[in-house]
């Protein structure tokens, strides 16, 4: 455990998205907590997220060349002869986080992965697992990397500062798609963002699903825009359809207009957590004990209690699901959560 006294630290967490997101608010309590400022070692594509963070000093991406083996090894050591006076904090826990923490010449930290838990918990279903995992969600395993006792979940949601050049750009952006605003800040009538994209496809919700619901949307006086990115657009024709024409802070900026998100258990997800937007999320194949759920009072999760949940980590299936646990929320009842939500009834998700 560290002192009370402010110090610099080494950081690294490679991804993915949601992951790396999900260290801002932590990261955030460390800081408030001594004053601690951090060097972070991330991929360049999820660097964004951490830009204009208060606790970060620095932001070091690696290249391409270095996630070979070799070039991994050539990576670490540059990393361990510059920061040789720093302490290391691994919130990866993988391979190559393993051999940089290795190689460090100071003194290291890691987060509990719990990883034998999580594996035969997806194997067995057992509760004996099942409820060590739910003690904690994942920014509160980030937190015991240096404290024993994590705080309240709802105290370490993920933080990402917007500047206001960026939030202005984000009004530009949806007055372009035919959104009135009705003020600098809102929308004339309720705006929702729609992620209709999944990284695997069963965590994927019907697209006849989405259409539907956008539809609902129109009937009830509600606007929506679509976000995320993909090879493909769910709307290609329509101007409210963003899909792959913002990066991610651009993409942070809009969600924070908006009134809510619908979306599935993603990285995006993650970024409406960060901006203060409620969200509903949808989860299949993943469940509350791999601690992705979120934790905030605006935020509500549909999921469809079956008995072959959770059959993945990460949502990655043989091709022969059919992803009943996703099929089974109905555009009505997404519709039903965001009314709840938007009125302010939704009630504390406690993962």
């Amino acid at each position: 455990m560290p002192g009370n006294e402010p110090e610099n630290f080494v950081v690294i967490r490679l991804g993915s998205l949601g992951d790396v997101v999900l260290t801002t608010g932590v990261l955030q309590a460390w800081h408030a907590r001594t004053g601690a400022r951090f060097i972070f070692v991330t991929k360049k594509a999820f660097a964004p997220v951490l830009e204009k963070h208060p606790a970060i000093k620095e932001i070091i991406t690696v290249p391409g060349k270095y996630l070979t083996t070799p070039g991994w090894l050539n990576f670490c050591r540059l990393l361990a002869r510059r920061f040789r006076d720093l302490q290391l904090i691994d919130l990866h826990c993988s391979l190559r986080s393993r051999i940089l923490r290795a190689m460090w010449p100071c003194r290291t930290f890691a987060y509990p992965k719990m990883a034998l838990h999580r594996r035969m918990f997806g194997l067995t279903g057992m509760d004996l697992f099942g409820r060590e995992l739910l003690k904690s969600n994942i920014p509160q395993r980030y937190f015991r990397a240096l404290y024993p006792r994590p705080p309240a979940r709802d105290t370490l949601e993920p933080r990402i500062h917007l500047s206001s050049a960026e939030k202005a750009e984000a009004r530009e952006t949806l007055s372009r798609s035919g959104i009135t605003l009705a003020s600098q800040h809102t929308p004339s009538r309720p705006l929702i963002a729609l992620h209709p994209y999944a990284t695997h496809p069963a965590k994927a919700w019907p697209t006849d699903n989405w259409l539907a619901l956008a539809t609902l949307l129109e009937d009830r006086g509600m606007d929506w825009v679509i976000i995320g990115r993909e090879n493909y657009s769910l709307l290609p024709d329509s101007s409210r359809d963003l899909t792959s024409r913002t990066d991610i802070r651009q993409t942070c900026a809009l969600l924070e207009h908006c009134c809510a998100l619908v979306t599935g258990d993603s990285g995006p997800m993650h970024l409406a957590r960060a901006v203060h937007t409620p969200l509903v999320a949808l989860f299949g194949p993943t469940t509350r004990e791999w601690g992705f759920f979120p934790a905030a009072k605006n935020s509500l999760v549909l999921e469809s209690e079956l008995p072959c949940r959770p059959c993945s980590l990460h949502g990655r299936l043989k091709n022969t699901c059919t992803a009943p646990c996703m099929h089974h929320i109905t555009p009505s009842r997404v519709l039903d959560a965001l009314n709840r939500i938007t009125s302010g009834s939704s009630t504390l998700n406690t993962d």
